[in-house]
């Protein structure tokens, strides 16, 4: 061992080896083609699709199924608020169209489910009256805008005592009572997490 590090020492440098030199030809669209576009990039770039009333109604709702995606990682749904992203999904809610609601519905739902920092930030716009109103049984939304919307309430509602509290105070309990008196049977098996 004495020999081999004898050794060592004979044959290494004095010298200090100067720093690496930093590569300042490569060019940072190529390296997003390899390495993929950081998450919080493809999440704006959705949203931007999605809010573009130019476009036709397929590539927006693609775009909110590719948002969807994104969200089901809970650290890019914890980044819908330092995005500044939460009221404009918001906002796609009033969109004529059910089909954009029910894309933005599921995005939301799945953003908050299981995740009580989404849960918190989305309950700051307060949301509940909005989502409430698609399960009025006199609102003529369509049985897949309300299934989602039951589905974001279980999301927001599901242990998180200060969403139930502001569901209790806009009258949460008596919509969901009078949804289920109309004929919309099927919401049942929508909010069986509610009744457990």
């Amino acid at each position: 061992m004495q020999s081999l590090l004898r050794w060592s020492i004979e044959n290494s440098s004095n010298d200090v080896a100067s720093p690496p030199t930093r590569r300042t030809d490569l060019d940072p669209g190529i390296i997003d083609a390899i390495l993929g576009k950081p998450d919080s990039e493809q999440m704006k770039e959705a949203l931007a699709k999605a809010q573009d009333a130019s476009l036709d109604e397929s590539a927006r709702l693609t775009a909110l199924d590719d948002l969807e995606m994104l969200v089901e990682n809970i650290d890019n749904a914890n980044d819908l608020e330092k995005l500044g992203m939460w009221e404009p999904l918001q906002d796609l809610l009033a969109s004529p169209s059910d089909d954009m609601k029910v894309q933005a519905l599921w995005v939301i739902g799945t953003a908050v489910q299981n995740n009580p920092a989404a849960q918190k930030a989305y309950l700051a716009i307060d949301p509940l009256p909005t989502i409430l109103s698609y399960l009025s049984p006199l609102d003529a939304s369509s049985q897949k805008l309300r299934s989602k919307a039951i589905y974001t309430l279980s999301g927001l509602l599901k242990h998180n005592a200060a969403a139930i509290a502001q569901f209790e105070a806009v009258g949460g309990w008596d919509t969901l009572r009078d949804a289920f008196s109309g004929t919309v049977s099927y919401l049942y098996h929508s909010t069986r997490p509610f009744m457990h």
